[in-house]
């Protein structure tokens, strides 16, 4: 097994040499993110903006609206989508996974 660990975002690039059937493991940290909450919440789908919009707090919606922000930005290269389009499916104990065929599973 390999472990491939990175806070940078995927890219095209990087999603091409990333080696199939290895663990990739990627961080990051809301204090990095300079994007204002408006930029990330555009690239959230409708479900996605309006769980941030109930947030009473401004710091608990930032910290959804990043985390879900770089889900999409990691995983939209790898499906070769871009990170608005991708739309997501949960189980019955709200796992997100992506929806469509050879999607990668996270």
């Amino acid at each position: 097994m390999m472990l491939h660990s990175t806070c940078e975002p995927a890219n095209a690039s990087t999603a091409q040499h990333l080696p199939a059937n290895a663990v990739h493991v990627w961080h990051g940290r809301v204090s990095e993110w300079s994007m204002p909450d408006s930029d990330l919440a555009a690239t959230l789908d409708a479900r996605e903006r309006g769980i941030a919009s109930r947030f009473h707090f401004a710091a608990d919606r930032r910290r959804y609206l990043v985390a879900h922000a770089m889900l999409r930005r990691v995983l939209a290269p790898l499906a070769g989508m871009a990170p608005s389009t991708l739309a997501f499916s949960f189980g019955p104990a709200g796992k997100p996974a992506l929806r469509g065929s050879g999607a990668p599973h996270f």
